[in-house]
């Protein structure tokens, strides 16, 4: 929950880092994505680390997406950090939404089975392993998670159609300004 700052490309800080970053990613992959998926008996996912931050500091209109840019300077950096933490979470749910093919989640770190405990086999390893693991088997794409693997947790506006969808777009939109092919539009 960083200080208002902008990136390099003028988008608010947060939200130029931790979404617009990842979603770049995951556009710049969709065709490995695509291919491997297409593979029978993979299991192609994509998980959007995202935060219970965007249930309990996002702004009630959830993302102003016309105020992505310098305008969100008089925002607090909590409410900033949870917008950004609700766009991952609306665009795993529309990724989940527009390419069935492939998993796509995304989740509130904490300790779901994610590795984290992997090279440090200690007391928590233990503790954790033994309660993370009979909780992660079935992951459902589009759903937000919280520790122990627990679905449904997330907000209403992170299960807002028109929310996700017009955040969709506009990225979409958003990053095609800077030379990106956009999404794939047959596999939509």
């Amino acid at each position: 929950m960083v200080p208002a700052g902008t990136t390099l490309e003028g988008y608010e800080l947060q939200f130029g880092t931790n979404y617009m970053g990842h979603v770049l990613l995951t556009q710049l992959l969709l065709p490995t994505l695509l291919k491997t998926a297409s593979i029978p008996g993979t299991d192609v996912r994509i998980v959007s680390m995202s935060s219970i931050g965007h249930k309990l500091f996002a702004p009630s209109k959830g993302i102003v997406l016309e105020s992505s840019k310098p305008t969100w300077k008089a925002t607090g950096g909590a409410e900033l950090y949870a917008q950004s933490m609700l766009a991952k979470a609306l665009f795993a749910y529309e990724f989940a939404k527009r390419y069935p093919q492939i998993t796509a989640t995304s989740l509130h770190p904490g300790t779901v089975k994610s590795g984290v405990w992997n090279g440090d086999k200690n007391v928590n390893w233990l503790i954790a392993n033994a309660i993370v693991n009979p909780f992660s088997k079935d992951v459902k794409s589009g759903c937000y998670y919280e520790t122990i693997g627990k679905a449904g947790k997330e907000s209403k506006l992170a299960r807002d159609d028109a929310l996700s969808t017009a955040l969709w777009e506009w990225t979409n939109k958003e990053l095609q300004a800077y030379g990106t092919a956009g999404w794939a539009d047959g596999n939509e």
